[in-house]
């Protein structure tokens, strides 16, 4: 250990040593500390932009990870808003028991021009820019505001992808302080990567968009070749018949057993053009939320049995089909009895169609507690878990049914849809080969917003 000299003169040298050395130790800690802090805070924004699907999801953590980190009190978020050409307030943040007064309020409310305000000095030169105290800067247009609750340095830098000003993120506090050049190289860099999120983002959803409208246009045209095909099958079948009864006619003596069968399958095939056009309408309207609901008192068992007695001489159905109608007492609601028909018709008409063999059809209808319950069940094909979730939407059929029966895959789309028009729900349990049973359930009294607007319901395929 060396020896201090205690003589007056050296004494006084010694300690002015120890003081610089103590500073030099101290201002070492400090930069070492301020480091980590600004290594924090982009570690904290990156993290925030990973865990972030958008820019206004990110924002809020963004502000609070940069004002926390780098010890500023108030953030402001500005996008740009490329038609007008100014800067719109998106996101702010502030430290908890900070005093903002109406700085907020009022940033919210301001729009800045390219060179006006920091925020526009920041989006004209596409650079970080600092001011000391913004109580002395001439071109600070909330000065008042800050004034009133002693603001004064800021900083702001931009958010930037391919050289575009995409944004500026605006940072104040209550202490004067001179630019930190540092501080500010900081920030830019992390403005360019916020700038990359944005784009990438921007990408993923112009990539989803576009597969969405592949998407789109392979539906609608395996739509428009499945429709094609199912109005040329009656049309056609309808021409034949239409050609023979003619002809028949025309005989001295025409064979009117003969004629009436010609007739009925002239019949069953406008029937089923009839139910063709009906579900391509109700698909557009639903769509377009156009499906209208007509509600009043309706008896859902006494409407099941009704349904049921249309298909006993239906061509779906075969001398295998055992139909059986389970309805121990009245299931009185309040819903539109039209589309519940409908309702009923598809999902028979299915348990028929796709139970080739045979076998039994049961529908149930029940009360249970303050809704009613509508069960189809079959054993036909059955539905394999994979088409099992997509079901329900547009021009979706299993793949199980398109060997089995035609069809345009929006029955039970639009099924799907009634039921939950009407506030309900529509649940499938399903094996291939064992069959598969569709539960209905539907609120008694419908949902309040029913009771006044029955009109609208939103597509979901």
């Amino acid at each position: 250990m060396r020896k201090i000299d205690t003589t007056n003169g050296h004494l006084m040298q010694e300690l002015a040593l120890l003081r610089a050395q103590v500073a030099s130790l101290e201002q070492v800690e400090a930069r070492r500390a301020r480091a980590e802090r600004r290594l924090a805070a982009q570690y904290a924004v990156s993290c925030v932009l990973a865990e972030s699907a958008t820019l206004d999801e990110a924002a809020p953590g963004i502000l609070q990870a940069i004002g926390e980190g780098l010890e500023w009190e108030l953030g402001v978020l500005w996008y740009v808003d490329h038609d007008a050409d100014i800067l719109r307030c998106s996101q702010t943040w502030h430290a908890p028991a900070v005093p903002i007064g109406q700085f907020e309020t009022v940033s919210r409310q301001m729009t800045f021009r390219p060179g006006v305000g920091l925020p526009g000095r920041v989006l004209g030169s596409g650079e970080p820019a600092w001011i000391a105290d913004v109580l002395r800067d001439t071109n600070f247009p909330r000065l008042k505001t800050a004034a009133e609750v002693g603001f004064h340095a800021a900083f702001a830098f931009p958010i930037k992808s391919g050289g575009e000003v995409l944004g500026v993120a605006e940072f104040l506090n209550h202490r004067i302080q001179p630019p930190d050049s540092e501080l500010l190289q900081m920030v830019s860099t992390l403005g360019n990567q916020i700038g990359q999120f944005i784009e990438r983002k921007r990408i993923e959803a112009e990539r989803a968009r576009l597969l969405e409208a592949e998407q789109a246009a392979r539906v609608r045209e395996e739509f428009l070749a499945l429709a094609s095909h199912e109005l040329k099958t009656p049309l056609t079948t309808i021409k034949v018949y239409s050609q023979l009864l003619t002809r028949h006619l025309r005989q001295p003596s025409p064979d009117y057993q003969r004629l009436g069968r010609f007739a009925h399958q002239i019949q069953e095939q406008i029937g089923r053009l009839e139910t063709l056009v009906t579900d391509l309408l109700d698909a557009s309207r639903i769509q377009r939320g156009r499906l209208e609901l007509h509600l009043e008192d309706v008896d859902l068992a006494q409407l099941a049995e009704q349904v049921m007695s249309r298909f006993e001489m239906a061509p779906e159905r075969t001398e295998g089909h055992i139909v059986v109608l389970d309805m121990p007492e009245p299931v009185e609601g309040v819903w539109d009895r039209a589309r519940l028909d409908q309702v009923l018709t598809n999902l028979i008409s299915n348990a028929l169609k796709y139970s080739p063999h045979g076998g039994e059809v049961r529908v149930t209808v029940r009360q249970d507690d303050d809704h009613a319950e509508l069960i189809v069940s079959d054993q036909g094909i059955g539905i394999a878990a994979s088409d099992r979730p997509r079901l329900f939407q547009p021009f979706i059929r299993g793949k199980s049914a398109h060997l089995s029966a035609s069809g345009t895959g929006l029955g039970l789309y639009i099924t799907a849809q009634i039921v939950e028009r009407h506030g309900g729900t529509i649940d499938l349990e399903s094996e291939p080969a064992e069959g598969s049973t569709f539960t209905v359930r539907l609120p008694l009294v419908p949902p309040v917003q029913l009771e006044h607007d029955a009109a609208g319901v939103s597509a979901t395929g």
